[in-house]
């Protein structure tokens, strides 16, 4: 019998043979604890293979630019900087193609760079977008108490625990917030919300004894103090309360805390600082049915006093045609009594504010407007929560709520031009033209006054 020469081995085509091994060589060192401290400038290969696999994640050839990209963090080990970014760059990667295994093994690579070189995620060379897009995954991906003993990442995670909190209801919130207080006693943002919640239910020694732990540790921290005078001044001690009151980061934009500042300034007959905290109040804030009153208080304390009364003022220094005496004429259901809400509905309405402070998106509105309508629907005559749930339904796009609440919202529309302003683009949304011109005209007849104002200007008054 011949004898059949040997079949010679199927050689491996070098250049994918070469390509695996490189990768098996980097996952390999990849893997090692980095030690190393920065020296020698990265070789050019590696840093070609940064830029190429950069160049890939932006053309969307993601499981190109992670097989480059991974060569190309074995040759960074000794560029902290430049590791860090390549880590991130093979997250966005692993993201875009859903690979959640992926994702998490990138993001240990990247603590661990972090953890022997801090700062160096900070510094790395990304941009705006990239870094958010990678935040926003390793938020999806990666647990809050993870990314809480990370530095680089803990205000992401507080924040992104922060908003998922305001939308609990207020028993299970206080109850999450107890629970992460004890897991990490040093993150203020917790007492902080903690001491809101205590507020919202009227519990303002709780409230103050939290605000009181914050400011032990951080003597200047102005959400703290103003917690603290907001306790003080829900408590009727507004001596206690005034100085803290100024602290408030969203003093002169948020209307309950300007109302707030206010009542204790002209319980404590302090004025002038009144008139002039008055004065500085945006324009939309000063137009409040509430805030504008107290305008006027202050400004009838601040006229030097009449020698002697007429008849026609009967003492009252001729105000007999103030704003007010027309401001209840045909009053609606909420103008009819002065209602109070419920504790429970009380803490409801402070999270469908929060809630509604941290929406960005018409999505995020709409969770909030189902928190929204059920208080106004269960609080027929309360002028706040109808108008508060008919400026939720405008930003929801939910015209006809966003036109039945403001309208049973009382003579407080009257006085509030940016509500008279959105109840204008709900009517001209549904088709009611005439209407929207009529409110229209109320609100913003004065030229010049924002862009999305002289926007629909010209839709609902072309002439």
């Amino acid at each position: 019998m011949v004898q059949q020469p040997a079949r010679p081995l199927r050689r491996q085509p070098p250049i994918a043979k070469s390509r695996r091994l490189c990768l098996a060589l980097a996952f390999l060192l990849a893997a090692t604890v980095l030690t190393a401290l920065p020296g020698r400038a990265a070789d050019s290969f590696y840093l070609n293979l940064l830029r190429d696999g950069g160049q890939a994640l932006d053309d969307e050839e993601f499981e190109r630019a992670r097989f480059d990209l991974r060569v190309a963090c074995f040759g960074l080990l000794e560029e902290p900087v430049l590791l860090s970014q390549c880590w991130v760059q093979i997250g966005l990667a692993e993201a875009a193609l859903d690979n959640k295994s992926g994702f998490r093994d990138s993001f240990n690579r990247l603590t661990e760079v972090e953890r022997l070189f801090a700062g160096s995620y900070a510094q790395a060379h990304l941009s705006p977008a990239m870094r958010s897009r990678y935040e926003a995954a390793a938020a999806r991906w990666i647990a809050e108490s993870r990314l809480i003993a990370v530095p680089a990442f803990k205000a992401l995670a507080i924040r992104g625990a922060a908003n998922r909190l305001a939308r609990l209801p207020v028993e299970r919130r206080r109850q999450e917030l107890e629970t992460l207080i004890s897991e990490s006693p040093g993150v203020s943002r917790w007492r902080l919300m903690l001491g809101d919640v205590y507020l919202a239910e009227r519990q303002y020694e709780a409230a103050k004894a939290e605000a009181d732990t914050v400011l032990t540790a951080e003597p200047s921290n102005r959400r703290a103090l103003c917690l603290r005078g907001l306790a003080h001044a829900d408590a009727g001690q507004c001596s206690a309360a005034a100085d803290d009151l100024t602290s408030c980061p969203a003093s002169r934009s948020d209307r309950p805390t300007a109302q707030t500042i206010l009542s204790c300034q002209i319980q404590l007959e302090r004025w002038a600082e009144a008139k002039s905290y008055f004065d500085d109040l945006p324009e939309v804030v000063r137009s409040n049915r509430k805030i504008s009153k107290f305008g006027r208080e202050i400004e009838r304390n601040l006229q030097p006093p009449q020698l002697a009364a007429t008849p026609a003022d009967d003492g009252m220094t001729g105000e007999s045609t103030d704003v007010d005496s027309t401001a209840t004429t045909n009053p609606t259901a909420a103008d009819t009594a002065e209602v109070v809400l419920s504790a429970g509905d009380q803490g409801d309405l402070a999270r469908a504010r929060e809630m509604a402070a941290a929406a960005t998106y018409k999505e995020d509105f709409d969770e909030v407007m189902q928190l929204a309508s059920r208080l106004a629907d269960g609080n027929p005559r309360h002028s706040d929560v109808q108008l508060f749930a008919g400026e939720i339904a405008y930003r929801a796009r939910r015209w006809g709520q966003a036109i039945d609440y403001l309208r049973n919202g009382g003579s407080a529309l009257d006085e509030d031009p940016v509500l008279l302003f959105y109840l204008s683009v709900a009517y001209f949304e549904s088709g009611q033209e005439p209407l929207a011109r009529q409110f229209f005209r109320r609100c913003c007849s004065q030229p010049g006054l924002s862009p999305i104002i002289e926007e629909y200007r010209l839709k609902i008054v072309p002439n």
